[in-house]
């Protein structure tokens, strides 16, 4: 560096500031992204000559030599449930959550809820290159479609329920045991008469009334026999009362019983 700091306006590219600071390119790069590669005395003083001259780096053009975007996608396909709003508290948890990891290793977010109406929904944000990974918030009902792009499209996980001969990685909690505990839990107080509400189309619902099922040798929903007692037992209920036990509105007992 021979003393004379040049303006900002003088340094075109990484490769001028890299040569004001007596370093390499690279070594600028990863100074000015605080990569740990770099000795912090190095980074430090890097950092502080890019203050003082009013260097940055382009994004766009750091973007396009990279091929990192540092952004991570966060997609709620809700399939056939519309009408669930991004509100929900339980998708309002999540989100906080997964926000706050993202930007604790100084990532954005890109939150994009889509109500799929063909199987060619998730092929354009993954070509937009606007993200570096997606973390797909519920299956609902586009297994097929995930399966799809699991073998070409490798950054990408699911929050949802495991399914046998399925291509993507899913990260998500053991909603049969999660169903046969609400079962046991009703069973040990009595309960003989439950009812299981949701859809179990959907592959979390549909494991978690595997379980409850299994545990409370209800009638099958499918059969004509179950349709009729579940019909009934639900007219029967004027409202979720003291003598009802819900479970994360999903399971509930019949309210003759006390």
């Amino acid at each position: 560096m021979d003393g004379k700091e040049k303006p900002a306006g003088d340094l075109r590219s990484l490769h001028d500031f890299a040569k004001l600071a007596g370093v390499s390119a690279s070594t600028v790069s990863r100074a000015l992204s605080d990569n740990p590669l770099t000795a912090l005395k190095t980074r430090r003083r890097i950092q502080a000559l890019a203050r003082k001259v009013g260097f940055s780096v382009n994004p766009a053009a750091s973007m396009l030599r990279t091929r990192l975007t540092h952004t991570i996608g966060l997609i709620l396909p809700m399939g056939r449930s519309t009408s669930q709003a991004l509100s929900d508290p339980f998708c309002t948890a999540m989100l906080g959550l997964i926000a706050d990891n993202v930007s604790s290793r100084k990532y954005d977010l890109l939150v994009k809820r889509v109500d799929p109406t063909g199987d060619d929904w998730l092929r354009p944000i993954i070509e937009s290159r606007r993200i570096d990974g997606l973390i797909i918030f519920g299956q609902a009902d586009q297994d097929e479609v995930l399966n799809a792009h699991a073998d070409n499209y490798l950054p990408l996980v699911v929050w949802g329920q495991w399914r046998p001969g399925q291509k993507y990685l899913t990260v998500g909690i053991d909603n049969v045991s999660g169903g046969r505990l609400a079962g046991e839990h009703l069973i040990e107080r009595g309960r003989t008469q439950l009812v299981f509400i949701g859809n179990i189309i959907l592959p979390e619902f549909g494991a978690r009334y595997q379980g409850f099922f299994l545990r409370c040798h209800l009638d099958s929903p499918h059969s004509r026999r179950g349709h009729q007692r579940t019909t009934r037992l639900m007219i029967a209920m004027p409202s979720p009362g003291p003598s009802c036990m819900i479970i994360r509105i999903l399971m509930v007992s019949s309210p003759d019983q006390t």
